[in-house]
């Protein structure tokens, strides 16, 4: 990731939230290179925010002025998840749902290998679950597996619905989870020379994201060895169906 493009796309995604009245903040990889070296990770691959799943309307909404500024947007609902591309450069942002005291998100990986069954139903949700993208070129598009393009967009949400219920009841599916106090009441850092918003308490944030020895930079860290989806953290009222 080449560090002048990623803080360029970084700035101006946050023109555009601060556009539409969207809160975000620094997230998972980036804040920590906020908080811990000042810049970007450089063997990092992408950039990371976070903001409401509540935001959707309005990041929908904004997909047109993401378009004028070249990047290519893909937003799907169902997992939570708004990918924003350009000049090679990634940034995603997580959607965080609220349950309980809790914030919650789907993670970009399953975290054990899953059984044949399992592979042929996470396939059925990929192509099944509605997306809506854009290209800098293109028009806005709800996208589906292509045999699945003369079904109604409400049958496959439906279809899709099911799938993830399935594979969420299964254990296929293991919810980050953050104490939801860390995102509602938020901090302010100076980021190559820009105001973002982080999470309140961050240090603490951190350590519960990476463990105590968040400050010693690392290669070998893997998405599983993440703290907020350790095993224990699925009690965090939260003992029933993420689709609830």
């Amino acid at each position: 990731m080449i560090e002048d493009v990623a803080v360029e796309n970084l700035t101006e995604i946050r023109d555009v939230f601060h556009k539409i009245d969207v809160e975000f903040w620094l997230d998972h990889g980036t804040l920590l290179a906020a908080v811990r070296d000042g810049k970007i990770i450089e063997w990092d691959s992408d950039v990371d925010l976070g903001t409401w799943y509540d935001n959707t309307k309005q990041i929908l909404s904004a997909l047109g002025e993401f378009k004028k500024r070249r990047f290519t947007t893909v937003l799907n609902s169902k997992r939570g998840n708004l990918g924003v591309k350009r000049d090679g450069c990634y940034v995603g942002v997580s959607l965080y749902r609220e349950r309980g005291n809790c914030a919650w998100t789907v993670p970009p990986v399953f975290l054990r290998e899953l059984n044949r069954v399992e592979k042929l139903l996470n396939w059925w949700m990929n192509v099944s679950t509605p997306i809506t993208y854009t290209t800098p070129e293109g028009k806005f598009l709800r996208r589906s597996g292509p045999f699945l393009s003369l079904v109604p967009l409400t049958l496959k949400q439906h279809l899709a619905d099911i799938t993830w219920s399935i594979l969420d009841r299964r254990g296929c599916i293991i919810p980050l989870m953050i104490p939801k106090h860390y995102f509602e009441d938020l901090s302010i850092i100076e980021f190559y020379g820009i105001e973002f918003d982080i999470p309140s308490n961050v240090e603490q944030y951190l350590e519960y994201r990476y463990g105590s020895s968040w400050k010693i930079p690392t290669k070998k860290w893997k998405y599983k060895d993440n703290g907020a989806m350790s095993a224990e953290i699925r009690l965090c009222d939260f003992n029933s169906s993420l689709y609830e």
